[in-house]
């Protein structure tokens, strides 16, 4: 049993998410925000609260290296797919996968019905001494669950 207050062996580090995109290759993350998910709520004429019963989209926000040609060309196909509104491939599923440190232990967010909706490539400056250059994006999700 741990003491009060210690953190256990074998935590997740902040620094080892995988993106699993279904139809993607694995996306290396340099960042990644997780989102607040919350479920919608109304007021009764009693101002007390009550479920409303469904959730609000979210929003995840993540980095991947602009050398990674092959993760930024797969990003790039989606948003393109995304432009098409009738576009069957336009809506995808995939996971965040947070291993522990012994890769014994994993927390599984499933995402539910993503969809690429930005990107920016990184800034460029002449100042700067070799610092590796990203590209972000941003996905609107129907739904957020953990899975395991």
């Amino acid at each position: 049993m741990a003491a009060k207050g210690t953190i256990l062996a074998d935590h997740m580090p902040k620094n080892k998410s995988i993106l699993m995109i279904d139809g993607l290759p694995p996306l290396t993350c340099v960042s990644i925000t997780m989102p607040e998910v919350s479920t919608d709520v109304t007021t009764r004429p009693d101002q007390t609260v009550q479920s409303g019963g469904t959730r609000a989209p979210v929003e995840i926000t993540f980095s991947i290296p602009e050398h990674h040609a092959l993760e930024v060309f797969a990003m790039d196909q989606w948003i393109r797919d995304c432009l098409d509104p009738i576009a069957v491939t336009a809506k995808k599923n995939g996971r965040v996968i947070k291993p522990s440190g012994t890769s014994l232990n994993a927390r599984i967010w499933a995402i539910l019905g993503a969809v690429a909706v930005s990107f920016k490539p990184d800034d460029g400056e002449m100042e700067n001494e070799g610092e590796m250059s990203v590209v972000a994006y941003k996905l609107m999700c129907d739904d957020l669950t953990l899975q395991a």
